[in-house]
């Protein structure tokens, strides 16, 4: 069973930087969020005013629990949702 650690913040702050550096300090799987929540589905639907995807929490919180059960290390999240 993996064990993860999430690097989360507001956008800018260098949080991938720091992401990929402990990754591969760790030799750890990358993840980032976003990208992971739009490749797989995980969103609700597409909020045009905001230009952004209203995310699945269920579904994404479901689906990195199984990433990070099936690997056998670190899994570095790179997020900027607060929870």
């Amino acid at each position: 069973m993996g064990k993860a650690i999430v690097i989360s913040g507001t956008p800018g702050v260098g949080k991938t930087r720091i992401s990929l550096r402990l990754a591969s300090l760790l030799n750890a799987k990358y993840v980032n969020l976003s990208d992971f929540a739009i490749e797989r589905k995980l969103y609700q639907y597409f909020d045009v005013e905001r230009s952004s995807y209203v995310i699945d929490e269920e579904g994404l919180r479901r689906e990195i629990s199984n990433v990070i059960k099936s690997y056998g290390g670190y899994v570095i999240i790179d997020s900027h949702y607060g929870d």
